[in-house]
């Protein structure tokens, strides 16, 4: 199978299976080298066997060799199989065996390729979505100014309470955070903190963005006690050339508690541990 019909290959199972593919791709490969080595079990005694036979074979033309020749003649050659006579009387057994395992390895490639592109792809759409928001919110403070801004934001997080009410939530509650009922847009999770808490942490972690050079937005959840974000909660943040800075809106819950909708004046972006 040439390099090319590989490549096909591993593309071909890749278009198959849609958007799961390069990690399904990437599990069919390591499989396939798992069966490989299984299958390299099976041939070894066949491949055993047929080099034998090319040992018995080779020392009876050296017998019969050595009859007809003189008596005072020096042989040049052994009865012993040579190591290029070994591989050409044993390697045909384990052919499947190799070729399940080149099939193996370009799904694995394939896969690893594909894994790459497609983070390539959703961290350059992540960054144009995230350079637009923060456009949008520097032009319409511009244009309508601070105080506007600020109602348009409050809206929003109020919007946000009625799409998300308290009742379909758990509430988390972490030590010494406070005792207001707070909400994080982003990860849309309820927790108990305190306004002066919120600005504590927002300058505790400055302080260590500024010491570490970033920080990634699952940072942040832990000082609210908010479940990591699994799919990207390390790959974005911030970083010393955009610090973290929050928007703290006040608001009522549906159980008329009130509420601190928190959000992020600068979203967080893909590519935060690049400094530029």
């Amino acid at each position: 199978m040439s390099k090319l019909n590989l490549s096909n290959f591993a593309k071909n199972i890749s278009a198959k299976l849609g958007a799961n593919a390069p990690g399904i791709t990437i599990g069919l490969g390591t499989g396939a080298i798992l069966v490989a080595g299984v299958m390299v079990g099976v041939a070894t005694p066949k491949a055993m066997k047929l080099i034998e036979d090319a040992q018995v074979a080779k020392t009876k033309r050296f017998e019969k060799m050595k009859e007809k020749a003189p008596d005072d003649a020096v042989m040049d050659e052994t009865d012993e199989l040579t190591l290029v006579e070994i591989i050409k009387a044993g390697w045909k057994p384990y052919a499947p065996a190799i070729m399940t395992a080149v099939v193996g390895v370009a799904c694995i490639v394939g896969g690893t390729r594909a894994n790459a592109r497609r983070n390539a792809a959703l961290s350059a759409a992540y960054t144009v979505v995230e350079q637009t928001l923060n456009d949008y919110t520097a032009k319409t403070k511009e244009i309508v100014g601070e105080k506007k801004e600020k109602e348009i934001r409050d809206a929003i997080a109020e919007d946000e309470l009625k799409q998300h009410p308290l009742s379909g939530y758990n509430v988390v509650r972490m030590p010494k955070c406070g005792k207001t009922l707070c909400y994080d847009v982003r990860s849309r999770e309820y927790f108990m903190s305190d306004y002066n808490t919120i600005k504590k942490v927002e300058n505790d972690l400055n302080r260590r963005l500024r010491s570490e050079m970033f920080i990634s937005l699952n940072d942040v959840y832990d000082e609210f006690g908010i479940v990591h974000d699994d799919e990207l909660g390390d790959d974005i943040g911030w970083n010393v050339d955009n610090e973290l800075e929050f928007t703290i809106s006040s608001k009522i819950a549906e159980n008329n508690e009130p509420c601190l909708v928190v959000n992020y004046v600068i979203a967080p972006r893909y590519d935060f541990r690049n400094l530029h």
